[in-house]
């Protein structure tokens, strides 16, 4: 991700703290629904934390909960959700949206 669009997504996602958002997430043919109460985010660099080899990833923390394929809202195993940034692109940005794609996935934040 280039520094401008981390700025962007970082800008978006400060004016939603403190807020429920939802996370949608495509790939392949499988749709991932994630709802968080946005508490706080941060943007880790590849190689930072314990695990090196993980990727940079956006991480959002904050209470949350996952459609299951019964249309149930399950809680989350933990308070955080990452969203890796390799390779990932902002492809559209408005006040209610913001839209990202990488090679793998598509991702749609909204606020609820």
């Amino acid at each position: 991700m280039m520094e401008q669009e981390i700025t962007q997504v970082t800008q978006w996602l400060n004016t939603h703290l403190d807020q429920p958002i939802i996370v949608k997430k495509e790939e392949d043919d499988d749709i991932d629904q994630i709802h968080i109460q946005l508490s706080q985010f941060e943007f880790r660099q590849t190689g930072e934390g314990s695990d090196p080899y993980l990727d940079s990833s956006i991480i959002l923390q904050g209470k949350g909960s996952t459609l299951n394929s019964n249309g149930e809202l399950v809680s989350l195993p933990q308070d955080t959700y990452d969203i890796t940034t390799t390779d990932l692109k902002i492809i559209n940005l408005v006040s209610e949206e913001i839209e990202l794609h990488s090679a793998r996935a598509k991702y749609t934040i909204s606020s609820e």
